[in-house]
């Protein structure tokens, strides 16, 4: 929801139960123990097809994937597993599991105003594509933090099942991701920076 309200395109998702008929009806593919150990409410989204290995080596498609990625504290967007679909004409973010992870933050002690860091961004999928581009991260600066504001923020705080977060964690989520927006200028600062 964060990043589609950021102007990315990711697939259409949702909420998915996965039962127990289900699963069986997947006995003996791949895709049936990792079903079956997460029975219950699973976010899912739409399959796409066709998807191309070889993604765009187009600045403008990947500036605002790694600004979001940047602000959103995501390091699970590396050329290794670039968590990015092609399909010839969109650059579709997927996977954002790992985005904002306040239990990193919080039992390693960094703040949340911890910038995305050099590592991060030399290891990040769309690192290739932005070195020596003099791309610019205004919407960081100027569109995200108005966009991503607190209204918007408890309603898609409010959509997160209760039993994947209770209410403490939930507000946890938010507030990182409030005090990371209040850092948009320095965030883009320091990717201009590394990746100049």
């Amino acid at each position: 929801m964060c990043a589609r309200k950021a102007g990315l395109s990711t697939p259409d998702y949702g909420v998915v139960m996965v039962d127990q008929f289900f699963v069986e009806s997947l006995v003996g593919t791949a895709e049936h123990p990792r079903l079956a150990a997460n029975l219950g409410w699973n976010f899912g989204s739409v399959l796409i097809e066709p998807t191309l290995d070889v993604a765009p080596d187009e600045p403008d498609l990947w500036r605002d994937v790694l600004g979001f990625d940047a602000m959103m504290f995501n390091g699970d967007r590396t050329a290794e597993n670039p968590n990015v679909l092609w399909d010839g004409e969109t650059l579709l973010a997927i996977d954002h599991g790992l985005m904002a992870p306040t239990w990193a933050f919080d039992t390693q002690g960094y703040p949340d105003e911890t910038l995305f860091g050099p590592g991060r961004i030399g290891s990040h999928a769309g690192y290739p594509y932005l070195r020596n581009r003099h791309a610019q991260y205004d919407k960081m600066r100027r569109q995200w933090p108005a966009e991503l504001d607190d209204p918007f923020l408890d309603w898609a705080i409010h959509q997160i099942p209760a039993s994947w977060a209770d209410a403490v964690e939930r507000g946890r989520l938010k507030t990182f991701v409030s005090r990371r927006l209040a850092i948009a200028t320095a965030q883009a600062e320091e990717l201009e920076g590394v990746l100049r």
